[in-house]
């Protein structure tokens, strides 16, 4: 045993070693070094590949074809141990192909498969270089996809029929060190802070709205679903600002995701209204963009190209959001195609332009039933923000990718000067890429319409029978929320 630390020992050599390892024997010996971890070396493929070369630059130019003596020489001048080229030149071969193949090389002994079309990949790679870093635009894997066939059908190939797969684009995005990037976008106040708000909205919405006498519907009360309508603005850029792109390995995170100053902010507002039953939208989708004189300098073959979609509705204002005289127009309009109903409620945020004393009086006079959403809660119980109203937005950007594919298109993100859209083509463009998402909006999603309503509490029973379906935030378990 030790006296020292009394630690037992079976033996006395074991007792010797320790009392020599830790100094307990008070004989005066040194403790015994711990053994010193050297940090492996990792190399790339590019950097085996430069080292191999130098090695045989040195056989043919300083040592008259000895290979030993040249690789002793390497180690002297960049400190490479000899075996370690001496195991790279017996895989020269491999580390070769995936130094080529591989933009910046690998630590890995065993690279990703070499690409059966490299002239093409290198081609995709210049237009993905070009479109993030000159352009900043968004980039995505069908983006890849879809050009990587474009390059090949120039080079000559045949691909009627043939479309790249998802592992090719994984592949490629390996071989190239691209990678998918994301912005965040935290909400100032967590759902437990703000749950007490929400709670006292939706008992204001069943009790003092919806079992008012007479009940015009046995389930819901006094409105029934037909009668219930929720609008809210979504603010949109011409070029996608979204939150994920592909991106080289090791580039900022806070990059911009679009193009001009004047198309990363807000360059329209979609004001979106619903109503609660899926067949029943019939309120036209309306767009507001930037215009210090109100519409007055817009050309005559602007305003006629407008006049060929009026499934939408363009409004102007200096900063493309809704003032109370926007507001004002929308409710003239939303009252005139909603004035079969009668009596009608509408889901409004609480923003300060929609709760002025002069909105209010006029949506009283009017017979429209405003209810107002707590505030910075939208996100929870507003139905055009529950994955509704950005579907417009993203399927607008969709139909824009489609078109900055074609080849004549490529010079839109450019200057006007340069070959890009004025502000009056970017508007008209704008106009009628929503349009035709209004129109597959009305053809396949509407039933995601009633869903919205349903997740957010404003379209359920009256009794509290389907409380159970509210969901306050995605993948919410049935239950979770209580009022």
């Amino acid at each position: 045993m030790c006296m020292v630390c009394m630690v037992s020992f079976s033996t006395a050599s074991g007792l010797g070693r320790h009392e020599q390892a830790t100094g307990h024997g008070g004989r005066g010996l040194p403790p015994v070094p711990a053994k010193k971890v050297h940090a492996r070396t990792r190399f790339t493929f590019r950097q085996k590949r430069d080292y191999l070369l130098s090695v045989r630059t040195v056989v043919e130019n300083e040592c008259g074809g000895d290979m030993h003596h040249a690789r002793k020489l390497v180690n002297a001048r960049t400190g490479v141990k000899v075996n370690w080229l001496w195991e790279w030149e017996k895989k020269s071969e491999t580390i070769l192909r995936h130094a080529r193949t591989r933009r910046l090389g690998g630590n890995k002994a065993v690279g990703y498969p070499a690409p059966h079309w490299p002239e093409a990949e290198f081609e995709l790679y210049v237009a993905f270089i070009y479109r993030r870093r000159y352009q900043a635009l968004r980039v995505t894997r069908t983006w890849l996809r879809r050009n990587f066939k474009h390059i090949r059908h120039q080079q000559g190939h045949n691909v009627d029929g043939w479309y790249p797969s998802e592992g090719w684009c994984g592949r490629f995005c390996k071989r190239w060190e691209i990678t998918s990037q994301a912005r965040t976008n935290k909400k100032k106040f967590s759902i437990e802070e703000r749950l007490p708000a929400i709670q006292a909205f939706h008992t204001h919405w069943l009790r003092s709205v919806q079992m008012r006498l007479p009940a015009r519907c046995d389930k819901y009360g006094y409105f029934p679903a037909t009668h219930i309508y929720a609008m809210d603005q979504v603010p949109m850029a011409f070029c996608s600002p979204a939150k994920r792109s592909m991106n080289e390995k090791g580039a900022p995170r806070g990059c911009r995701f679009t193009a001009a100053s004047e198309d990363d902010k807000r360059f329209c507002t979609i004001n979106v209204t619903l109503c609660a039953n899926a067949p029943t939208q019939d309120v036209a989708i309306e767009l507001i963009f930037f215009n210090d004189s109100g519409g007055a300098g817009i050309s005559d073959d602007e305003k006629a190209f407008y006049a060929l979609y009026p499934d939408v509705k363009v409004r102007w204002q200096p900063k493309a959001w809704a003032d109370e005289s926007i507001m004002i127009d929308y409710i003239r309009d939303f009252r005139w195609q909603t004035i079969d109903k009668g009596e009608v409620a509408l889901v409004l945020d609480n923003h300060g332009s929609q709760r002025t004393t002069r909105i209010c009086n006029m949506m009283k006079m009017l017979d429209i039933e405003y209810v107002l959403t707590p505030a910075n809660c939208t996100d929870c119980v507003s139905p055009v923000d529950r994955n509704v109203g950005v579907w417009f937005k993203h399927r607008a950007y969709h139909f824009q990718n489609e078109d900055l594919s074609r080849p004549e298109n490529r010079n839109w993100p450019m200057p006007a000067g340069k070959g890009g859209l004025t502000r009056s083509e970017k508007r008209m463009h704008t106009v009628r890429w929503m349009s035709q998402a209004w129109k597959e909006f009305q053809a396949t999603e509407r039933h995601n319409c009633k869903a919205a309503f349903v997740d957010t509490g404003i379209l359920v029973a009256k009794d509290g029978s389907e409380n159970r379906l509210i969901r306050l935030w995605p993948k919410a378990a049935e239950g979770a929320y209580a009022f």
